[in-house]
């Protein structure tokens, strides 16, 4: 969660920034999930087996790593990219890499 400016320090007080921990868990899932449409990953298996478990003609998984590789997987990398990271010390700003 990404909180405004005007939140102000008083954020963290207020239970408006989750602790480190969950920040840090959050990142990992996001990379994770990176990692796996960079690979194809579930989404890839999941409209691939539906597709021939309907017999629904044309070559899905193709056209599913596609799209996963070509945009959901640049679309994750880029989240970590706006910092979590920064709500532990309560400055919330996008970080640039």
């Amino acid at each position: 969660m990404l909180l405004p400016p005007s939140a102000g320090p008083d954020a963290r007080k207020k239970g408006l920034v989750p602790p480190a921990f969950l920040i840090d868990k959050a990142l990992a899932q996001l990379q994770q999930s990176a990692k796996g449409a960079r690979e194809g990953g579930s989404l890839v298996e999941s409209i691939e087996r539906r597709t021939k478990e309907k017999n629904i003609p044309g070559n899905w998984a193709e056209r599913a790593r596609a799209i996963t590789q070509k945009q959901v997987a640049p679309a994750l990398d880029r989240q970590p990219h706006f910092s979590l990271a920064s709500e532990r010390t309560g400055v919330v700003r996008p970080r640039m890499t």
